[in-house]
């Protein structure tokens, strides 16, 4: 009984060791598995300021977009100054050479009508200096005439 008695001792200290060895071995994975868990905390964290960063670069970018749109429309109100000092400076220039063809047209004309002018003030010289003379005609029907029966036998209507 004995030699059973020592085949159970070592039986039981080898299940003891193996119950130990094995007890040490899920000790160490459950550290494993605690690093793995705070490694994967650590990279939800990354990932978290990852996002916030890609927030922040969402956000600057539309700051940007914003800033592109107020450039374009100064530009354009900048633009659209330029054209309308172009067509008001156009009109000044217009009104201006209308001046100048105005001045040029009634100049053409004053020469054109100045011989005309002098024969004028010329013929009231003359006729200041020529005797007067009235003389007076009329036309008329003689009492009992009719002109219309007279018409009509000179054109041969009546006889």
């Amino acid at each position: 009984m004995e030699a059973v008695g020592k085949i159970r001792s070592r039986g039981f200290e080898g299940a003891r060791s193996a119950a130990q060895a094995a007890g040490q071995g899920l000790g160490q994975l459950g550290s494993q598995f605690g690093n793995f868990g705070a490694g994967m905390g650590q990279l939800g964290g990354q990932f978290g300021q990852f996002g916030q960063g890609l927030g922040s670069l969402g956000t600057q970018m539309g700051q940007m977009g914003t800033n592109f749109a107020g450039l374009g429309t100064t530009g354009q109100s900048n633009l659209m100054n330029q054209i309308n000092m172009l067509n008001k400076q156009g009109g000044t220039s217009r009104g201006i050479q209308d001046d100048m063809f105005k001045s040029q047209y009634d100049a053409a004309t004053s020469l054109s009508q100045e011989p005309g002018n002098r024969l004028g003030i010329l013929g009231g010289v003359l006729q200041r200096l020529l005797p007067s003379t009235g003389v007076e005609t009329t036309f008329g029907n003689e009492a009992g005439v009719n002109s219309l029966a007279g018409l009509l036998k000179l054109l041969g209507a009546i006889e």
